[in-house]
């Protein structure tokens, strides 16, 4: 018998040379975003999310992210699934949307000073578990 035990993802994100110019994280809070600009797919871990662009929707990233700027993000919560019916019912977010994103001539350093460099950093989740 296979027993499932609720489960929680967090994912840390260090960038490792600074400033990042190149494809930043950004992410969307969960208030911008509309039941119609998700999809559920299954999956090897149970099920994803796919998500469309909406104009509504409100992207954010840390322009210039520095070495010393961590970003926490949760990715997934076994205990507040994605439930089109339920949405504004929920007692927490129940993930948080993220993607890299071409920032375009947002970003106009030199090369001296960091432009034009590809994104180098170390992305850590967390798995945790409990009965």
């Amino acid at each position: 018998m296979v027993h499932f035990y609720p489960s929680r993802t967090i994912l840390t994100l260090l960038t490792l040379v600074g400033p990042v110019t190149n494809a930043p994280l950004a992410v969307l809070p969960f208030n911008s975003l509309l039941p119609e600009s998700i999809s559920v797919h299954a999956n090897l871990f149970g099920t994803g999310h796919d998500l469309h662009h909406h104009p509504a929707q409100e992207w954010a990233y840390i322009r210039h992210q520095m070495p010393d700027e961590v970003i926490f993000l949760k990715c997934y919560d076994s205990a507040n699934p994605y439930e089109e019916e339920r949405r504004g019912n929920w007692q927490e977010v129940p993930f948080c949307a993220h993607v890299a994103v071409d920032v375009g001539d947002q970003d106009d350093l030199s090369w001296e000073e960091g432009g034009g460099r590809a994104r180098e950093s170390i992305e850590v989740r967390l798995v945790a578990l409990w009965e």
